[in-house]
C-alpha cells in the first residue's frame, strides 16, 4: 500500500487555508478523524479519511500547516495512505489533492513518493517558533492579517498579538 506525499507554499494565512480545506473535505465525502492546534497557533494537523468510492477503497489524509510570519505563507503537507490496493487506487487521491491545490489558487503537483526532509524541517521550526518572535513578526499568527508593531490585538480576528 504504501504513503505518497505532496508539498505546498499558499500565499495566504493559516486561518483561510484551514477553513477552505475544512470546507473542501465536507463537500468531498471527507471525515475528520482528528485536529491538532498547537500552543503557538501557527501550526496545525488535520487527518481525512476519505470514504470509498468506485475506483477507491478509501484512502487516509494527514495534512500538517504551518504559518510562517516573517513571509505571510501558509506551508502544507500532504501524506496520503490508502486503505488498501495500490496503482490505479491512486487516482483518486491525485485527482483529490489536484482539485484542493486549485481551490488554494497553486498549481496541483505530482505526488511524490519520499519525504522532503527540508519542507518537513520547515514545519518542525514553525511548530516550534516562540511566542516572543510570533508577536514580532508584522502578521497576525491567527489569520495573517498585516499588523502594525503598536497593535496589541489583530485588527481582522481579534487575536491577542
Amino acid at each position: 500500500m504504501g504513503s505518497k506525499y505532496c508539498y505546498y507554499i499558499i500565499p495566504m494565512p493559516l486561518l483561510e487555508v484551514w477553513n477552505r480545506t475544512l470546507s473542501f473535505w465536507q463537500g468531498n465525502r471527507g471525515i475528520v478523524r482528528s485536529q491538532q492546534i498547537s500552543d503557538n497557533k501557527v501550526f496545525r494537523i488535520l487527518e481525512i479519511k476519505h470514504k470509498a468510492t468506485a475506483t477507491s477503497w478509501g484512502e487516509v489524509y494527514q495534512m500538517k500547516f504551518g504559518f510562517n510570519p516573517k513571509n505571510a505563507m501558509t506551508y502544507v503537507t500532504v501524506r496520503i495512505s490508502l486503505t488498501w490496493g495500490t496503482g490505479p487506487q491512486w487516482l483518486k487521491p491525485k485527482s483529490l489533492m489536484g482539485k484542493w491545490a486549485t481551490m488554494m489558487g497553486v498549481p496541483p503537483m505530482k505526488l511524490a513518493k519520499s519525504i522532503d526532509s527540508k519542507f518537513s524541517d520547515t514545519l518542525v521550526e514553525l511548530s516550534n517558533l516562540s511566542p516572543q518572535h510570533i508577536s514580532s513578526s508584522k502578521f497576525c499568527p491567527s489569520c495573517g492579517f498585516k499588523t502594525d508593531s503598536s497593535d496589541k490585538f489583530c485588527r481582522e480576528c481579534g487575536n491577542n498579538l
